[in-house]
C-alpha cells in the first residue's frame, strides 16, 4: 500500500519541472578503454573519440560525453582518467637502461599528475624538473596523429615452417666473422656520436654496405631539434630495400640504430655492443637474403639520434604512419655474452607476441639459444614508435651490458657466435615472414540462432596476389577436424550441419598453392543455440531524477526486441517497465529515496525468450538531502579526540557522515554525492584520497556546493585546472602559521594550542606547520583566508590560504588549513559560514520525521497532518515551507518541488507571527 501512494504522489509531482544544468560545455576528457572482440575495435573506431596511446587492447583515448556513452552502451569498459586533456601538456618518460625502475622513479613526483599505460609512463611537462631526469631519462613526444584502435586476440596459432630445405640453406649462409668485421668496422669510427662529423662518415659506410647488396638505398633526413647542432640541424636515417615481388606495399621493417654515446662521447665513443650489434644484425640479414625473392618488401632501416631520445625512429614513424608495414623487427644490444648465457629477450606486446613466438621458434631451430618472449615489453628502442602502429618486437641480450655507455664498450668485450646464432633466427623468420600470405584478421564467428549453424566472418587482406581462404573447424581449440575453402574475394561463410550446445573453434588461414599458409592465424569460437542470449552486460548510469540503462545487442543477430524489468533494490517484485528494439532507456519513473534493480531479457524473431541478464543496481541523482560530510580517517590524532572535535564542529548543522580510510579510494560515487546540495570534504592528515577529477567533479558539474578543507588538497586542485581555475600552491616550511584572517565575512581560523597533532608538530610547536600558501586564479577565484605569520617579516604572511569560486550554479571553497588543530569554535564558525553561504539548511523545516533528509515520507507526514487530523509539531513554522504564514496543501506541494524538481529549499515559516 505503501509503495502504491509513493509511486501515485510521485508521479502527480514530477511533470512539468525544469532540471539542473549539466555539463555546461562539452570538454574533451581522457579514458582509458579495455576492448575484448573485433566488434569493440569497430565500435570505438567510430564513435569519434581520439586514440592516445595504446598497449594489450587497452588505450587512452580523448573525447566527448556523447562518444564514450556510445562506448559504454556497447558495454566496453572505460574509465575517466581526467576531465580536460591537453595532449601538448604531456610527455612519455623512457631510459634506454632497463635497471632503471621508471615507475618507482616517478613515483617520486607524489602529488604530481602522471599516467601508466602499458610499459609508457606519461608525465606532465610541467613536473618534468621534479622527476631529476639528467642524461639517463627521456622525454619522447606523444603520438602526432591518431593511432588506430585494433583488438589483438591472445589465442593464435603459427603455420609449420615451409621449404625447410631453402631456409637452412640461408641461415647457413649468416657468419659469425662477418658479423665481427662490420662491428669492428663500425668501432673504428672511433665515435658516431650524433653530435659529431665522425657519425657522418659511418653512416656512409652503412649505405655503402647495402649498395654492394643490390638493394634501393635511401636517406631518410630529419630535424633533430637538439639544441646542439655543431654538425647540422639534420641526422639521416640509412633506409635499404629488397622489394617486394607481388606484395611490393607490405613492408617487413628490421631496424638498429647505428649512432652511439659514452662518458667522453666526442673523443671517444666505441659503441660496439650499443649498437653496432644491432647494426651489424640489419647489415648481415641484408646480406644473406640478396639472394633470396620473396612477395612482401623487406625494409632495413639504420636509425641516428636513437641516443639522445629515439629521435630518429620518431621521426621516421611520423612520416610513414600510412605504410602497411606488418611488423617491425629492431635490435639493440645483442651481443653481450660475456657469461655464455643461452637465452635471448624478444620484448613484445600483445600485438607482437605471435612474431615474438615465431622469431623464438626459429632460434631455436636454428641454434642452442632459447628466445624469452615471456619479458614483457619495453619503451626503450626504436621499436617503441612503431607500436604506437603496428606490431613490434626488440631482440636484446639477456644479460645487460657492463660496459653500457661507456668508452670501454668494444668489440673485445662481445660473443659473436652469440649473435650468428641470434641472427640466424631472425633471418629465418623475416624471409618466412615476407613469403608467406597474408595473416586473416577480425575473424568473428556469430550464432544466427538457429541452433545447427555458426556464420564466420573476417577481414580480407590487402594483397594482389592469387589466394585463397581455408576455414579450419574443430571442437577443441587450435586443433581443426574439418575445413571449408573459400574464394578470394568473400569474406564470410555460413557453417551448417552443426550439433546443438556443441563449441566449435574456428580460424581462416590464406593458402596459396596449397603450399604456403598464413604465418598466423586468430581463432574465435561460438555455440550454435535456438534460444536467444541476454545481453551480456547491463549498464545503469545514474541521471538527474531518472536511471541510463545501457546494454550491448545479444550476440544473436535474430534478436528483435528488450524486455526491461525493474523493482526496488532488495526486493523480489519485478515487474516489466519497458519494451524496446533499442539498447537503452532512461527511467523517469523513479523516487528518490530508492535504489533500483533492473534486469533485461532478448526476445527473438520467433517469440523465443532469454533466460534473464545480470541485475545491476542503481539510484537516481536529485541533489535534495541536506550535507555529506566526509571526514577523511588520517588525523596523526587519537580517533576518538579527532572524531569527538569534529562531531562538536559539525553539531550544528545537520548532515550525514561518512568516514573513509586515508589515501585510498574512499568509495564513494556520484551516486552518493547525487543525493546531496553540498559536500564538505574535510582532509587533515599527510595523504588525501579527495577524488578531485571523478565524482567531486561531477558533482560540481551538475551544480553542487562543495567545501574542501586540508593542507594536502592543494596538491591534487593545482594539477586540475577547471575546478578552482589555475591554482599555484607553495607549502610553507615554518611552523609559523598563528591564524587564518578571515576576509570577506568569514570568520578567522584560531588554532588550538592544547592539542597534539601532526600540524603543530605533535604539540611541540605553538603555532601550526607546512600550512599551503595559494595563487589563485583571479579571473575565478577569490581570497577568503590570509595566511597570518607570527613572523610578520615571513614570505607566507598575508598570502592567500583559502580561495572560493562561483562556477556556473557551483560554489566553491577550499581553505588550506586543517579543521581539527583549530579550535572547536573557530572550527564550528568556519563550517557554520560555508553552510550559509552554500544555503544549508538548518531549522529542521520540511524535515517532518527529523531524519535529515527531504524525502516523499516528509510530504506523506504534512497530509496526514492536514487531512487526516496526524498530530502536528509543536513549532508550526516548520511546517510553512514556503513561508507564507499558512500550513496548507501549498506548502507541500512546495516541499514536493523541492525534493523532486530542483525547487527552492524549504524555508523557516512564519505561522506563529500571523
Amino acid at each position: 500500500m505503501k509503495k502504491s501512494i509513493m509511486i501515485g504522489l510521485s508521479c502527480l509531482v514530477m511533470f512539468s519541472f525544469s532540471a539542473l544544468t549539466i555539463y555546461a560545455e562539452k570538454t574533451e576528457q581522457l579514458y582509458r578503454i579495455t576492448i575484448s572482440s573485433y566488434a569493440d575495435a569497430r565500435l570505438v573506431n567510430s564513435s569519434g573519440v581520439r586514440a592516445i596511446l595504446g598497449e594489450n587492447n587497452e588505450y587512452l583515448v580523448s573525447g566527448g560525453a556523447e562518444s564514450i556513452e556510445k562506448i559504454r552502451a556497447a558495454g566496453i569498459r572505460s574509465d575517466l582518467l581526467y576531465h580536460e586533456f591537453n595532449p601538448d601538456d604531456w610527455v612519455i618518460i623512457s631510459s634506454e637502461n632497463p635497471e632503471i625502475e621508471l615507475a618507482i622513479r616517478t613515483m617520486s613526483l607524489g602529488m604530481a599528475d602522471w599516467i601508466v599505460t602499458g610499459s609508457q609512463i606519461l608525465i606532465r611537462k610541467t613536473d618534468i624538473p621534479k622527476v631529476g631526469f639528467g642524461n639517463e631519462l627521456w622525454t619522447l613526444p606523444l603520438p602526432s596523429g591518431d593511432i588506430p584502435i585494433r583488438y589483438y586476440p591472445e589465442t593464435y596459432f603459427t603455420a609449420p615452417p615451409v621449404e625447410l630445405d631453402l631456409i637452412d640453406s640461408l641461415v647457413s649462409l649468416v657468419s659469425a666473422d662477418s658479423i665481427e668485421s662490420y662491428v669492428k668496422n663500425l668501432e673504428a669510427f672511433q665515435t658516431r656520436y650524433s653530435l659529431t662529423d665522425s657519425v657522418i662518415s659511418a653512416r656512409d659506410w652503412i649505405i655503402s654496405k647495402f649498395n654492394s647488396f643490390g638493394m634501393e638505398v635511401s636517406i631518410d633526413s630529419f630535424l633533430h631539434n637538439t639544441g646542439n647542432v655543431p654538425y647540422g640541424d639534420y641526422g639521416y636515417n640509412v633506409v635499404a630495400d629488397y622489394v617486394g615481388t607481388s606484395a611490393p606495399d607490405v613492408y617487413i621493417v628490421l631496424g638498429a640504430h647505428y649512432d652511439c654515446i659514452s662518458n667522453n662521447p666526442f673523443v671517444h665513443a666505441p659503441g660496439a655492443d650499443d649498437n653496432a650489434s644491432g647494426t651489424a644484425f640489419c647489415i648481415e640479414i641484408a646480406r644473406v637474403l640478396q639472394q633470396f625473392e620473396t612477395p612482401k618488401t623487406i625494409r632495413f632501416v639504420c636509425f641516428e639520434f636513437e641516443e639522445q631520445g629515439l629521435i630518429g625512429s620518431y621521426r621516421y614513424v611520423d612520416s610513414h604512419v600510412d605504410q602497411n608495414i606488418e611488423v617491425m623487427i629492431n635490435a639493440d644490444m645483442i651481443g653481450s655474452n660475456l657469461s655464455t648465457n643461452s637465452t635471448v629477450k624478444i620484448y613484445n606486446t600483445l600485438a607482437s607476441k605471435p612474431y615474438a613466438e615465431f622469431i623464438s621458434t626459429q632460434i631455436g631451430r636454428h641454434s642452442e639459444l632459447i628466445g624469452n618472449t615471456n619479458v614483457g615489453n619495453s619503451g626503450r628502442s626504436d621499436h617503441a614508435p612503431f607500436q604506437r602502429y603496428w606490431p613490434a618486437v626488440f631482440i636484446h641480450e639477456q644479460n645487460f651490458s657492463t660496459h653500457y655507455h661507456s668508452v670501454s664498450d668494444s668489440a673485445s668485450y662481445l660473443d659473436f657466435n652469440y649473435m650468428k646464432d641470434i641472427i640466424r633466427g631472425a633471418a629465418a623468420a623475416t624471409y618466412q615472414i615476407a613469403t608467406a600470405p597474408p595473416n586473416v584478421e577480425n575473424v568473428v564467428v556469430t550464432d544466427p540462432g538457429k541452433g545447427d549453424r555458426l556464420l564466420v566472418e573476417w577481414d580480407e587482406p590487402d594483397d594482389s596476389r592469387d589466394l585463397e581462404y581455408k576455414i579450419l573447424i574443430g571442437t577443441e581449440s587450435g586443433h581443426y577436424t574439418d575445413y571449408q575453402i573459400v574464394h578470394k574475394g568473400i569474406s564470410s561463410a555460413e557453417l551448417t550441419g552443426l550439433t546443438e550446445g556443441v563449441e566449435y573453434f574456428i580460424a581462416v588461414s590464406a593458402v596459396i598453392d596449397d603450399t604456403l599458409f598464413s604465418i598466423l592465424r586468430f581463432e574465435d569460437s561460438g555455440i550454435p543455440v535456438s534460444m536467444p542470449y541476454a545481453p551480456d552486460t547491463l549498464f545503469a548510469i545514474p541521471r538527474l531524477r531518472s536511471i541510463q540503462l545501457n546494454w550491448p545487442p545479444s550476440i544473436h543477430p535474430d534478436v528483435v526486441s528488450y524486455h526491461i524489468f525493474r523493482s526496488v533494490a532488495d526486493m523480489d517484485d519485478f515487474s516489466l517497465i519497458a519494451e524496446t528494439s533499442d539498447t537503452s532507456l532512461t527511467d523517469e519513473l523513479i523516487l528518490n529515496e530508492n535504489y533500483y534493480d533492473y534486469y533485461v531479457i532478448a526476445v527473438d524473431e520467433d517469440s523465443n525468450q532469454s533466460a534473464p541478464g545480470d541485475t545491476v543496481t542503481s539510484i537516481g541523482l536529485f541533489f535534495n538531502r541536506n550535507l555529506l560530510a566526509v571526514l577523511e580517517r588520517d588525523w596523526r590524532l587519537d580517533t576518538s579526540v579527532a572524531y569527538s572535535r569534529f562531531q562538536s564542529m559539525l553539531s550544528d548543522i545537520p548532515n550525514d557522515e561518512v568516514i573513509v580510510p586515508f589515501a585510498q579510494s574512499s568509495g564513494l560515487s556520484i551516486e552518493d554525492f547525487g543525493q546531496y546540495r553540498s559536500v564538505f570534504w574535510i582532509a587533515d592528515g599527510v595523504y588525501t584520497s579527495v577524488p578531485i577529477r571523478n565524482e567531486l567533479k561531477q558533482f560540481k558539474e551538475y551544480g553542487g556546493n562543495i567545501l574542501l578543507m586540508g593542507p594536502m588538497i592543494a596538491g591534487k586542485l593545482e594539477s586540475d585546472d577547471s575546478f578552482l581555475g589555475s591554482l599555484g600552491y607553495t607549502m610553507s616550511t615554518d611552523t609559523n602559521f598563528v591564524s587564518g584572517l578571515g576576509i570577506e565575512g568569514w570568520p578567522n581560523a584560531i588554532p588550538d594550542q592544547t592539542i597534539e597533532a601532526y600540524w603543530n608538530l605533535g604539540g611541540i610547536s605553538q603555532y601550526l606547520v607546512n600550512v599551503p600558501v595559494l595563487e589563485p586564479d583571479p579571473g575565478i577565484a577569490s581570497q577568503i583566508y590570509l595566511y597570518q605569520a607570527f613572523d610578520m617579516d615571513t614570505v607566507f604572511h598575508n598570502k592567500p590560504c583559502g580561495i572560493y569560486a562561483e562556477i556556473g550554479d557551483s560554489k566553491l571553497a577550499y581553505l588550506s588549513f586543517p579543521l581539527v588543530n583549530l579550535t572547536v569554535e573557530s572550527g564550528r564558525n568556519i563550517l557554520n559560514h560555508a553552510a550559509d553561504m552554500f544555503g544549508i539548511t538548518r531549522n529542521g523545516a520540511g524535515d517532518i520525521d527529523d531524519d535529515t533528509h527531504y524525502t516523499l515520507l516528509d510530504a506523506v507526514l504534512m497530509i496526514s497532518m492536514l487531512y487526516s487530523s496526524a498530530p502536528m509539531p509543536d513549532d508550526l513554522n516548520r511546517l510553512d515551507v514556503n513561508a507564507d504564514c499558512i500550513f496548507d496543501l501549498k506548502d507541500v506541494i512546495y516541499l514536493l518541488t523541492y525534493i523532486y524538481a530542483d525547487g527552492d529549499p524549504p524555508g523557516y515559516g512564519c505561522v506563529e507571527s500571523e
